[in-house]
Formats: C-alpha cells, sequence, structure tokens
C-alpha cells in the first residue's frame, strides 16, 4: 500500500513539474500507465440508468458540481495577487463544462457498498482495463485520486507557471483525505456535457448481499445475455467481511 501511494503522489507531482500548457507530461502519464491496475470497480444503485449502462457497456459522465462531497473540485488561492480578474470566473466556467465518472480499486469495499450501491441492494461492475476492445479514449483519461489534508493551492501556478486547464485535473485529482477508503480512480473529461461514454470493457458483475430478487433475476438475464460472469456477496459477520460466489 506504501508504495501504491509513493507512486501516486509522484504522479501528482510530475504532473505540476513537467507538463506544459493544456497538456499532461509524457512522463507522468508513463508511470501512471505502468502502475494502472488491471481492473476498476463501480458501484450502482439499480436504477434504469445503471442497468442501460450494463446492457450497453456504457459509463454515465456527470458534471463534479452535482456530487455529494460539496468540497470536490475545490482548490485554494490567493487571487489578490494575480492581475487577470476574470479568472474566478473562467474556473468556475470550465468546472460547468467537464464531466468526471468515479471508479474503486476494490469490488470488497463494505462502505462502498452501504454509500454508493444503496445499502448493498445494487451491484459493482468490474471493467477489465486489459481487454483489448477497451475504448482507449477511456483508458487515456484515467486518473488515480490523491487523498489530501488541504486542498490544491493553484494561486502559485496561475502567477509562476500558468499550464492552462492542468490545474482542472489536479483539483479532479485531490480529495480530503478521509475519502481514502474509497482508492478512487477518476476518468475526467474538460469541455464535455453530461452523456454516455461506451467503454467496451465490462468482465464481471457482483451483486450485493440484500439485493431483491426479482432484481437479482434482472441482473442474471442481463449478463446470461452478454456472456458476463456474475458473483453474489455473502456476509461474513464476524469477520466484518463480505464473500463472493460465483452464480453465473
Amino acid at each position: 500500500m506504501k508504495n501504491q501511494i509513493n507512486w501516486k503522489e509522484k504522479y501528482y507531482d510530475l504532473i505540476l513539474e513537467k507538463s506544459s500548457y493544456n497538456k499532461i507530461s509524457l512522463e507522468a502519464l508513463s508511470l501512471r500507465n505502468k502502475n494502472r491496475p488491471e481492473k476498476l470497480y463501480k458501484y450502482n444503485s439499480f436504477k434504469k440508468g445503471s442497468l442501460e449502462n450494463l446492457i450497453n457497456d456504457k459509463i454515465w459522465l456527470s458534471n463534479p458540481l452535482k456530487y455529494n462531497d460539496p468540497f470536490e473540485f475545490t482548490e485554494k488561492n490567493n487571487f489578490l495577487h494575480v492581475l487577470n480578474d476574470n479568472i474566478e470566473k473562467t474556473i468556475k466556467k470550465s468546472q460547468e463544462e467537464m464531466t468526471v465518472c468515479s471508479f474503486c480499486e476494490s469490488y470488497e469495499e463494505i462502505l462502498m457498498w452501504s454509500h454508493y450501491a444503496d445499502e448493498h441492494k445494487g451491484f459493482c461492475i468490474e471493467y477489465d482495463l486489459k481487454s483489448p476492445k477497451i475504448n482507449r479514449k477511456f483508458l487515456n483519461y484515467l486518473h488515480p485520486v490523491i487523498y489530501k489534508k488541504e486542498a490544491f493551492d493553484t494561486t502559485k501556478q496561475f502567477i509562476d507557471r500558468y499550464l492552462g486547464t492542468i490545474h482542472l485535473f489536479i483539483t479532479g485529482m485531490t480529495k480530503w483525505i478521509d475519502w481514502k477508503y474509497e482508492n478512487e480512480w477518476r476518468y475526467i473529461m474538460l469541455e464535455s456535457k453530461e452523456s454516455n461514454l461506451s467503454v467496451k470493457c465490462i468482465s464481471k458483475v457482483f451483486i450485493g448481499m440484500k439485493i431483491k430478487p426479482q432484481n437479482r433475476a434482472r441482473i442474471i438475464n442481463i449478463c446470461k445475455k452478454k456472456n458476463i460472469p456474475v458473483f453474489e456477496a455473502f456476509p461474513i459477520y464476524e469477520e466484518y467481511k463480505l464473500k463472493f460466489s460465483q452464480i453465473l
């Protein structure tokens, strides 16, 4: 875990130190590609949009200003020292014109099942990042989230070394340290409207331990048609763990 954290911190620093205007450095991207997990996971409640994404092998890109954490994409700054009076308006407009989709490095996180899969009544989708059919655009815009005690300070960047939209990736990659249990990765796209994106790499589906029987049957039916393996969660109460057994 320590090495994992270290490479993510280095990736974060390389973006700031080596990137050019509106372009993340190749050195940073190479480090990310080398350490990117083979699989990522998305927890879902059982609803129409989530089912359609499963059926069509897509993800939903939403505006981060709608996220449940009001501190998303926030940053520290002191624009009294910056000559451009419109810079805060520019940042706000950029945030309104970007989309994000969040993923986790594990399908076994109990808190994630509770918070994002309707209290274990939903399901979790596995995405195989090694799939030869994967949408390269999806792969190229994935970034690890860094957990910190303070928001990213953009003041120095705007004064000393303006990198254009790069700061938006950094603020999108930075979250309050108490969220670190999420082990999150994010697809971050600038100048984008809310929409679906084809990913073409769904490899497994995990269903929650409290899913309703009719919803369970619906997911199994969808996955059977698409030849996707399905696993069901069972609690191990004495160990505060979930066990998954293949049912399809």
